[in-house]
């Protein structure tokens, strides 16, 4: 791998050696050809730039004054950029806007540009004017911000606000690494009402005595939203694998069932829309019924769709239903409910062992969870200094799951960490051997047989978090141990923005290896260049031998 990444290094060099080779010449004709280049050079440079020019630079700038052009540089505006990429064509490629695809201009070469602009400029009521309008539809707005290569953000005194209507905004201000770009994602929170428009102002600070503001409008709505459906996944039957609405067919959770497929769709136009704290409640209190893969603990923002898995667990000692209830707070419009049927059947008593190793069973014995592996999803994932913890260079750890009971079937690993900004936790299964390992979907264990689940970790951030892990089987119901995993500073970013890891200090030796070697090779060739003519000049010139030998 080392020696890709020199090779890369090398490929790099040779392009940086061509691509600097520009002549005095042409340089001089970029600048007679664009003259307001050499303004922006001079205002850059500094001190540099305050020496008088030449008789021949005035001359040949004679189209542009000097006193205009170092107005203009003082001038922050002149380099700033704002698009909104939500504001284009209702389309369900959120992607695509990101990318580019829908983006609309707010503001250019020092001026706010059409809507934005004629809003922003009128006064009194806003509602008949020419402005860009939000309907009820939009959960939030999303603009770019871009100063380009002259110019850099104050990240201090933006802010938006509304008057009128029931919008609450929030700013979000999300900065590239280069500062050269900032995303600004503005929540509305409106809260119900019957078609009130809101008009929002937004400022942006640009430096400490520069800033712009512009001016659109927000309605928001109330009531039931059809355009939010909740779906689950079919698992038999001709739609088998296919998510179905809750609205269209009945769904009866079967006895061997372990979990089920949930998703909030967003329909068009609905593109965004902000959610909190789903409930689940099972009107059986021995069948439990929990949730996992939630993006956000107290809610969130949904963008196109949010995806839930529900789990259940059965205790009961003979067969048994219970309707299950899930509401999700979708403001400002009415909540999306949902409810279904889940069957058991009577479950033995589990003797499943796991443990850190083949030896001992430390971590699960005969279905009891030991207390320094017990961290509970319910308690949000809380550690203290008596769970088992993992240390800062272990890279991966192994669990040895095995089964005295009947035949165990695992539907799905399941893999929470409190934090995950901190560590991200991977199931691996390697090639060889690949029978003996744990998948994270589907996985049986027979009677007597014993598997491994490996763990890999990819650190992010310095710190510790609590990692809990759920083996969702319908016989026992959820399964679960958690341990405590403690990080180094995997990656760093320093403010050159070169991308370090803990081997980079060897490819910046690399890459001044290579510049030397390039440099010396360079010089070796034109001194042998040099040597070889010296030689041609006084060398004797070879005599044709009679008869041809």
């Amino acid at each position: 791998m080392r020696v890709l990444w020199a090779l890369c290094v090398v490929l790099a060099a040779f392009a940086f050696v061509e691509s600097v080779q520009v002549s005095q010449k042409d340089l001089n004709a970029l600048l007679e050809q664009d003259p307001t280049i050499a303004s922006i050079i001079a205002a850059r440079v500094g001190e540099d730039a305050e020496a008088p020019a030449s008789e021949d630079d005035t001359k040949k700038h004679e189209k542009v004054p000097a006193e205009k052009s170092d107005e203009k540089d003082q001038d922050p505006l002149q380099y700033l950029r704002v698009e909104c990429i939500s504001c284009g064509e209702k389309t369900s490629d959120y992607y695509a806007e990101e990318y580019g695809l829908g983006k609309i201009p707010v503001y250019t070469s020092s001026e706010l540009q059409g809507d934005w602009k004629t809003c922003t400029e009128a006064s009194g009521d806003l509602t008949n004017k020419e402005c860009y309008v939000d309907d009820e539809f939009e959960g939030q707005i999303r603009f770019d911000l871009i100063m380009g290569l002259f110019g850099k953000f104050d990240f201090q005194g933006n802010t938006v606000s509304a008057s009128g209507g029931s919008a609450n905004p929030v700013l979000y201000v999300l900065p590239e690494l280069d500062e050269l770009t900032l995303h600004f994602h503005i929540d509305y929170n409106c809260k119900p009402s019957n078609q009130e428009t809101s008009e929002l102002t937004l400022k942006v600070q640009v430096d400490e005595d520069d800033f712009i503001t512009f001016k659109w409008l927000k309605v928001c709505g109330q009531g039931k939203n059809d355009k939010i459906l909740l779906r689950y996944k079919e698992e038999t039957g001709e739609k088998a694998g296919e998510m179905v609405a809750f609205s269209e067919k009945n769904l009866v959770v079967g006895e061997d069932d372990a979990s089920t497929q949930l998703e909030l769709k967003l329909i068009p136009p609905v593109r965004d829309q902000p959610y909190e704290e789903p409930k689940l409640v099972s009107d059986n209190e021995d069948i439990e019924v929990s949730f996992r893969r939630r993006s956000s603990g107290e809610g969130g923002m949904v963008l196109f769709g949010l995806s839930l898995l529900v789990v259940y667990g059965c205790k009961v000692d003979k067969k048994a239903e219970a309707t299950i209830t899930m509401t999700i707070p979708v403001p400002p419009w009415d909540p999306v409910v949902a409810t279904w049927k889940k069957k058991c059947k009577p479950s033995t008593p589990s003797e499943l062992n796991i443990g850190t190793s083949l030896e001992k069973a430390d971590v699960i014995a005969n279905g009891v969870v030991a207390k320094e592996f017990n961290i509970e999803y319910e308690s949000g994932l809380s550690f203290k200094k008596s769970h088992y913890r993992i240390d800062l260079f272990r890279h991966n750890q192994k669990f040895y799951v095995s089964n005295q009971d009947n035949e165990i079937n695992i539907h799905e690993v399941i893999i929470e960490t409190k934090d995950n900004s901190i560590l991200e936790v991977q199931v691996v299964v390697p090639k060889r051997g690949a029978a003996d390992y744990i998948r994270e979907d589907e996985t049986q264990i027979g009677a007597g047989q014993r598997k491994i689940l490996n763990l890999r970790f990819i650190c992010f951030l310095e710190g510790e978090t609590s990692v809990l892990v759920t083996l969702s089987t319908a016989k026992h119901g959820p399964i679960e141990f958690g341990f405590v995993k403690a990080c180094y500073a995997g990656v760093k970013v320093i403010g050159s923005g070169f991308l370090r890891t803990s081997g980079s200090l060897f490819y910046i030796f690399i890459a001044v290896g290579v510049v030397v070697a390039v440099s010396m090779l360079w010089g070796m060739r034109k001194y042998a260049g040099s040597l070889l003519a010296s030689r041609r000049s006084y060398a004797p010139v070879a005599q044709a031998r009679p008869g041809g030998y």
